[in-house]
């Protein structure tokens, strides 16, 4: 595929980004790496730095939502 991503998760078909603190928008080379993804099947989902380490537990039940079977 060539795209790193910050997690993955294969079988659910589940890409995770965390962008950095200041992110407003992307750049054209991460809007690339979206569209490889979507084509190969992956939702993409992208977090900020903040909501990772300020509100875990916010992330965390939207990881178990998108990672529900049947998704």
């Amino acid at each position: 595929m060539g795209v790193m991503v910050d997690f993955l998760w294969k079988e659910e078909r589940l890409a995770v980004q965390v962008d950095g603190p200041n992110r407003t928008r992307r750049n054209p080379d991460e809007a690339l790496a979206d569209l490889i993804l979507q084509n190969a099947g992956y939702r993409v989902l992208h977090l900020t730095e903040h909501e990772v380490t300020e509100e875990p537990d916010r992330v965390a039940e939207l990881l178990k939502r998108e990672l529900r079977p049947g998704r």
